[in-house]
């Protein structure tokens, strides 16, 4: 969820009932001096999560379970993220994660919604939705963050638009930040870094074929297909180069996402394969954009070592998986680097920002390398982290700390009675 810079400003209010901003001079009507904002509502919370992806859906179901009260925004009228509103409905095996991911995947598997690694879109709503209310998390879905405010280094409450309320502060006393982009870390005076402009690895828009003989052959030498049911194929083919943090770029590359649909379609038609597009991705996926810059970085010398840091909260050992920075219709290899690595652990100060008290980061925009993120960015770990932030976020509302004072082995110890593999066997545990 996208907030603009100006709205930085609001950190000086508190609590207010009209804020009025001024237009950007390119699109400020005649005759008009300025807009009235109106706080139309105010909820308060013990944890906020922001973004309601895999981490932040993970992160909102754990914390809530530990008995605090949750509430959990989402600018899309469903959850899921990547899965549900980009079409990446594909956890990229994972055996070592386990905890919420396990009981997710049999939530899916009940509902006949899984197949292999793949899953059902429609049928993860679902399952999230249902684990959000039976765990007590109250949802705000089809609402965007448009700003922080902030006293000190703590956040005091998320400014937020629901397009049939208005604008509303939710208050906390811990804040996730799950959006994917870091948005609310970096509205809060969080240090970040990005990869460079030809660096950032490329967009991909998914899309969904009607196609019922056998097994389809990856029509452009790179990306991933897979069949949920005899009728229905999963595609990720397309390579969309572009900054996901522009929005004039982002604009673009949605449109050059479904042209390119299109053509691999006709291309696939003239080969002589019966297909029909049923669906593509409501929005563009992003593979990465901004990190945070926390108490610890990760490295990609971490998980080449297989390191086993004592402040563990997750493990991984998905290969380093980064993108050429090209179109697909250029691209006759596959994707940039892909590079084994043996199982890691990812330490809890990579939750933790620089100069913002009371928030915990998840997801792919956790304190880490390029490299480190090229291999952490997936499903199944984004749910392991952010299950750890619900849990670290929890234990600070109860007992009235910040994030850096809980000490890490309840947050183990929560976790392991969860079911979330944070320990290698033994003589792979290097340190």
């Amino acid at each position: 969820m996208k907030i603009p810079l100006f709205l930085s400003l609001l950190a000086s209010l508190t609590i207010a009932t009209e804020v009025n901003l001024l237009f950007p001079s390119f699109s400020k009507p005649r005759g008009m001096r300025g807009h009235p904002l109106k706080i139309s509502f105010e909820e308060e919370a013990d944890v906020v999560v922001i973004g309601g992806g895999p981490a932040g859906s993970a992160a909102a179901i754990a914390s809530a379970r530990q008995g605090v009260k949750v509430i959990l925004i989402e600018r899309f009228d469903f959850l899921g993220g990547a899965g549900t509103s980009m079409g990446v409905s594909l956890f990229m095996g994972q055996d070592v994660v386990g905890g919420l991911y396990d009981e997710i995947r049999e939530k899916l598997r009940e509902k006949q919604g899984l197949k292999g690694n793949a899953y059902d879109p429609d049928v993860m709503k679902v399952v999230l939705y249902k684990m959000c209310k039976e765990s007590g998390v109250s949802l705000f879905l089809n609402s965007w963050a448009l700003g922080v405010v902030k006293e000190s280094k703590r956040i005091k409450a998320i400014l937020i638009h629901h397009p049939e309320v208005g604008i509303g502060l939710i208050k906390g006393k811990v804040f996730v930040d799950a959006t994917g982009d870091a948005d609310i870390a970096v509205a809060a005076g969080a240090p970040y870094e990005i990869s460079p402009e030809d660096k950032i690895m490329p967009l991909t828009l998914c899309y969904i074929l009607w196609w019922r003989n056998g097994w389809p052959p990856l029509w452009r030498n790179y990306g991933a297909v897979w069949r949920m049911d005899p009728f229905r194929v999963f595609a990720n083919q397309t390579r969309i180069p572009a900054n996901p943090l522009d929005p004039f770029q982002l604009t673009e590359a949605e449109i050059e996402g479904r042209k390119e649909i299109k053509e691999q379609l006709e291309e696939l038609l003239d080969k002589g394969f019966k297909v029909r597009l049923i669906s593509s991705g409501p929005h563009i996926g992003v593979r990465e954009s901004r990190r945070i810059i926390g108490d610890y970085i990760l490295k990609e010398e971490d998980l080449l070592e297989g390191k086993t840091f004592e402040d563990r909260i997750a493990l991984c050992n998905y290969p380093i998986d980064i993108h050429y920075q090209k179109k697909s219709k250029d691209l006759k290899e596959v994707t940039g680097r892909w590079g084994e690595v043996p199982t890691y652990s990812i330490p809890y100060r990579s939750l933790l920002p620089k100069g913002v008290d009371n928030l915990l980061v998840v997801g792919r925009c956790i304190s880490a390398s390029q490299e480190a993120m090229a291999s952490l960015r997936i499903q199944p770990t984004s749910i392991a982290i952010g299950t750890a932030g619900g849990i670290a976020g929890a234990i600070a509302s109860q007992k009235g700390i910040i994030p850096r004072q809980v000490d890490v082995k309840e947050i183990q110890a929560r976790l392991r009675e969860l079911g979330q593999i944070i320990d290698k066997p033994k003589g792979e545990d290097k340190t």
